[in-house]
């Protein structure tokens, strides 16, 4: 994160570019102090910004990426989107279900035509395919589990709200497998929901 002071130094500096990568480190969460000043400023200078932005598509932290897609590359023009097609299209061939960078790499080729229906319903077609048969692999036994542990965490937050630490550490391995499930129907929706556009 970026403080005031060293915002404003960047922000007045005559060589702003040679910051861009602490800038764009800047927004690795954007509910980081001064995280969407960052964005207002690197927003409008794209042809200055995408080299840089393409080292971050290239790294393995799914947050940053979906912040850089979603507050960045989604509002730049065509012209400077072509130049990230082929990190885009790495991105998009990729399974990301919980920050879904795979499916916002998608509707920003979409909608630069950088990607044609027929190519996006296949790889969409896949992921759907896949996901599916993951979540049938989720017993009818656990799912029951699941509904236990959701209605312990209400009742928890309704009541004594002191006891969540205790049980998050008492069912932390289930909760981890049962944040794969939720994430799993969340990914699926995302993708049919592309696909019902795709149909309009």
């Amino acid at each position: 994160m970026i403080e005031d002071e060293r915002l404003e130094q960047i922000i007045r500096s005559k060589n702003y570019i040679e910051h861009v990568p602490e800038l764009l480190e800047g927004i690795q969460d954007l509910n980081w102090p001064n995280a969407s000043r960052i964005v207002d400023f690197l927003k409008p200078r794209a042809r200055e910004v995408y080299p840089f932005v393409k080292n971050v598509l290239s790294t393995n932290d799914e947050s940053w990426i979906y912040w850089v897609l979603s507050e960045l590359v989604s509002s730049w023009p065509n012209e400077i989107v072509k130049f990230l097609e082929e990190d885009l299209i790495v991105l998009a061939e990729n399974l990301d279900i919980f920050e879904e960078t795979d499916l916002l790499s998608i509707e920003i080729l979409l909608n630069n035509n950088l990607i044609s229906h027929q190519f996006t319903r296949e790889l969409l077609e896949n992921k759907e395919a896949y996901i599916k048969g993951e979540i049938g692999n989720f017993q009818p036994e656990l799912i029951d589990e699941f509904i236990e542990l959701e209605n312990k965490r209400i009742e928890i937050l309704l009541t004594d709200v002191s006891q969540i630490v205790d049980y998050v550490k008492k069912n932390s391995k289930k909760l981890h497998i049962k944040d794969k499930y939720e994430a799993l129907h969340r990914f699926l929706k995302s993708v049919q929901d592309i696909l019902i556009k795709l149909d309009k």
